[in-house]
């Protein structure tokens, strides 16, 4: 599916197929993470997101929440039951900590191979 997003991915990012992570968005809701990295995610949620809006959230992830700002990259309707936004949001101001949450969530849902090539020995 076409985006609209031309640049370069900088992070490795994961699908999220385990246990689902949900983010908080603000006064807006809340969101289900289908795909995480350390710049962003790919989210769907129940109310539409402002294209580059500005968004505070809170991440509840098994190596504890993070707290951020994000800012909408693109939303859009999806036609499922019940209605979704699919949303992609990039991460701004990340605390050193914070930052660091995510990389270990990434890491530990992505497959080993993919792992041991980000550290190489």
């Amino acid at each position: 599916m076409e985006d609209g997003y031309t640049g370069t991915r900088s992070s490795q990012r994961v699908r999220v197929v385990t246990s689902p992570i949900m983010l908080e968005i603000g006064t807006e809701g809340s969101g289900q993470v289908l795909d995480l990295s350390e710049g962003g995610a790919f989210l769907l949620t129940d109310r539409p997101l402002q294209p580059d809006g500005a968004y505070p959230v809170r991440l509840a992830t098994e190596a504890g929440k993070v707290d951020a700002t994000v800012r909408v990259v693109r939303c859009s309707l999806e036609p499922l039951d019940p209605p979704s936004f699919a949303a992609g949001i990039r991460f701004e101001g990340l605390t050193p900590r914070d930052r660091r949450r995510l990389r270990k969530v990434v890491a530990k849902r992505m497959p080993r191979d993919s792992v041991s090539a980000l550290n190489p020995r």
